[in-house]
């Protein structure tokens, strides 16, 4: 073999090796991916099986969520301009995928989801999948705490919020329960706000909270507070 077509070998092998980018930009050498573009028929399934999305049947949905799940990491963009740019019913499949697949490069349009999101259903399964991704980046918690503090913001979101703020026990332990705490002692007129608040205090540790003397929800016991124990989970 010459040695132009070495070289060439060579430098086909480095740009296979190049591992994907994570959500900042970075790359991670820990997941390797040898071919960035689908083929042909791979790339029919991902579009056909995002087309799916919108079915009003239940199974053709779970179906093709399935079939990206299975396709992985060629189906992330796809979910993600799905995520953004669909229609509700699209975006909200898009991002149960997402957080299944658990790539970091959906992130921060998840974060966006959780931030921005004016629909009803999107915005709380984006934070029910950062929960489950496990993600504390500040970014996160910053929008998890928009969510909390703004008044427009629904309450089914802020109920998918301090579920998710239940995985983070471990990880923001000080900063997750706060945010609990102000959940708990906000009047809502959605009891589940403060039920999925008080769930998620459950997961942190020497925190312990009850039902207000007037019964009008649940605030910390007097006395509480959140020591090392509690963030050693």
């Amino acid at each position: 073999m010459s040695s132009a077509r070495i070289e060439r070998w060579w430098v086909l092998a480095a740009l296979l090796a190049i591992p994907p980018a994570l959500a900042d930009g970075t790359r991670d050498p820990d997941r390797p991916v040898f071919f960035r573009v689908p083929d042909p028929a791979t790339s029919t399934r991902i579009r056909d099986a995002v087309y799916f999305f919108g079915s009003p049947s239940p199974s053709i949905r779970e179906k093709a969520r399935d079939d990206l799940f299975d396709i992985g990491y060629w189906s992330v963009g796809k979910l993600i301009e799905a995520a953004q740019t669909m229609g509700q019913q699209h975006r909200s499949n898009a991002i149960l995928v997402l957080g299944r697949l658990g790539d970091p490069r959906a992130l921060e349009p998840l974060r966006e989801a959780v931030r921005d999101e004016s629909s009803e259903w999107p915005p709380v399964i984006a934070a029910l999948m950062l929960g489950r991704m496990k993600d504390a980046d500040d970014r996160t918690m910053a929008a998890f705490g928009d969510a909390i503090g703004s008044r427009e913001k629904e309450s089914k979101r802020k109920v998918a919020v301090a579920l998710a703020l239940a995985k983070l026990a471990r990880r923001r332990g000080l900063e997750s329960a706060k945010m609990l705490d102000e959940i708990l002692n906000t009047p809502t007129p959605n009891p589940f706000v403060h039920y999925a608040a008080l769930l998620a205090l459950g997961f942190h540790r020497s925190r312990v909270a009850e039902a207000t003397a007037n019964g009008t929800g649940f605030a910390p016991t007097e006395g509480t507070h959140m020591g090392s124990a509690g963030l050693c989970g």
